[in-house]
């Protein structure tokens, strides 16, 4: 009897085993799927022309105490006969990422950009604000991409920094 009772004891515990690896796995898996953006803590040293305008967080709070930002956008003057040249910068696994306007547009009265670089794309919506609206935080949208990798949020934009 204590055989059958060892034997079917290590059924269970391998069937336990067996349940918790698949649910670890799935989970790992859906984890594995998302963007995650960290704080942009740097422009890099030799974009000392750009100039940012707009930042994107994801607290009130952190933005204005912390300065942490999740989304930089801004221009480099070229101080030549070309126009400033648009960008974005992003952080991811601490490393700070250029991206490159690609389109501008507006629908609905929101500003809607597309930049790309180092294999992501990054889409973001912000509300145009109407006339005599001096607030300095609207709510935004950002979805980014990286092959099959994709995450949303939802932001804080602040406009009117410099």
């Amino acid at each position: 009897m204590r055989i059958h009772y060892h034997i079917s004891m290590n059924r269970k515990s391998s069937s336990l085993i067996y349940f918790l690896s698949i649910v670890l796995c799935a989970i790992s898996s859906c984890s594995s799927h998302e963007i995650v953006l960290d704080k942009v803590s740097y422009i890099p040293y030799d974009y000392e022309y750009f100039h940012s305008n707009l930042h994107f967080g994801k607290e009130i709070k952190t933005m204005e105490l912390k300065n942490e930002f999740i989304l930089i956008v801004g221009s480099i003057d070229t101080t030549s006969e070309t126009p400033p040249i648009k960008l974005a910068f992003i952080s991811i696994n601490n490393k700070t990422i250029q991206l490159n306007l690609l389109n501008e547009n507006i629908q609905n009265d929101q500003v809607i950009r597309e930049y790309t670089g180092n294999g992501y794309e990054l889409l973001v919506r912000y509300p145009i604000k109407p006339e005599g609206d001096h607030s300095r935080f609207s709510e935004s949208h950002l979805i980014i991409k990286n092959g099959k990798l994709r995450s949303e949020y939802d932001l804080i934009c602040e406009s009117g920094y410099y």
